[in-house]
């Protein structure tokens, strides 16, 4: 049986807890919205699983981490980090302070606990030497990017454009923008590599991948977060031009993740 510990800056939502008591064996579940609070508690109680969000009121999130680490308390427990972005100096910082996993805001509470359930992160660069800060530093951001986290972030970024998973078309941008991520090059040819390798994935035709992704464009600029798609797109994002197309589309969100995600 487990015991768990939730900190979160929001207030307790007994769905959540409940959810959680439904899918992890635990006898205990503590939730905190005061991160001092929490602390004091893990200074007289062992957990076998503690999940904290950044920003927390009395005390961080990091500050938490780096308080267990520091202290050497805590040792056995797996840590989980919520947060509504990720950023590669506070991937670094908590990974450096015990941090297991990173889960990217909204994200449901089943993933959650699969993520729980789980192997750690870590695993992908546990044991490993490095000869400077700088390397150890690209291990540690390229180990949260497996397929599933390129999935949270991708969607991260199109929920702030205003897209949600009901447009048509979500899930083969989601597709396409992974494709170019992981091979810039496939984007010179998206007719003939991106939109054959999404129509395969979704038992498809190309043609259909094609406009389904031009739907969801139209859709966004017509319905979408314009602060968001300024923000994102900077100066490509031009009100007089109009929508992007689709290949201007998904080479901006892949640039806007290389730098920022």
């Amino acid at each position: 049986m487990l015991r768990i510990m939730i900190i979160d800056n929001k207030p307790i939502r007994p769905e959540y807890v409940t959810a959680i008591r439904d899918m992890v064996p635990s006898n205990k579940i503590v939730y905190f919205t005061d991160g001092a609070a929490a602390l004091e508690l893990m200074e007289k109680e062992i957990f076998d699983i503690i999940i904290t969000d950044i920003p927390v009121r009395g005390m961080d999130g990091l500050s938490i981490l780096k308080y267990l680490f520091t202290h050497q308390m805590q040792t056995t427990a797996r840590k989980f980090v919520l947060t509504n972005a990720i950023n590669d100096e506070v991937v670094v910082e908590a990974f450096t302070y015990g941090a297991d996993f990173f889960m990217v805001e909204p994200y449901p509470v089943d993933s959650l606990i699969e993520r729980v359930l789980s192997n750690p992160i870590k695993s992908f660069y546990a044991g490993r030497t490095f000869d400077n800060p700088e390397q150890e530093k690209t291990a540690m951001i390229d180990s949260i990017r497996n397929t599933d986290d390129i999935d949270q972030v991708i969607a991260n970024v199109l929920l702030h454009l205003g897209v949600t998973p009901n447009l048509r078309g979500y899930g083969y941008v989601k597709d396409a923008i992974k494709i170019v991520c992981n091979n810039p090059l496939a984007l010179d040819g998206i007719t003939k590599i991106v939109y054959p390798d999404v129509a395969k994935h979704f038992h498809t035709t190309s043609s259909r991948v094609e406009r389904a992704i031009r739907h969801m464009i139209e859709k966004t600029w017509t319905i979408g977060t314009m602060s968001e798609i300024e923000r994102i797109f900077g100066s490509a994002y031009d009100p007089k031009k109009g929508k992007p197309t689709n290949s201007e589309f998904i080479a901006t969100i892949c640039e806007y993740l290389r730098n920022n995600a």
